[in-house]
């Protein structure tokens, strides 16, 4: 499955430092909000990245999307994943409303 990784912070660190042991999973890109994590975290992995979160779900190679935003953006981020016709893996909570 082609996957792409929303949310470049330490968590990120974390997922790169245990996908090799997933290899039916190939991480397509990056996305963050932040351009400079976006490329940094892009550069030190030798990575693909994305300039938005819209440019990340036009990508027709992405199946689905790793969503490891801080909690508050986990609804947003994850209900347009979900619009744009991708699955979403999210650890945390999928909500920080219960209306959500």
């Amino acid at each position: 499955m082609r996957i792409a990784f929303v949310g470049c912070g330490y968590v990120a660190d974390l997922y790169m430092a245990t996908l090799r042991r997933h290899p039916q999973l190939e991480l397509v890109g990056v996305y963050d909000r932040d351009p400079v994590r976006t490329a940094r975290f892009a550069a030190y992995h030798a990575l693909s990245s994305w300039a938005s979160l819209e440019d990340v779900l036009a990508d027709d190679r992405v199946e689905a999307v790793l969503n490891l935003t801080n909690p508050g953006s986990h609804y947003e981020v994850s209900k347009a994943c979900l619009e744009a016709g991708k699955h979403v893996y999210s650890e945390k909570p999928l909500a920080m409303e219960v209306a959500q």
